[in-house]
């Protein structure tokens, strides 16, 4: 799941 990355730190920002 690369995509998952990618989607959590759009969304949260930069928190990963």
């Amino acid at each position: 799941m690369e995509r998952d990355s990618a989607t959590a730190i759009k969304t949260e920002g930069t928190s990963i």
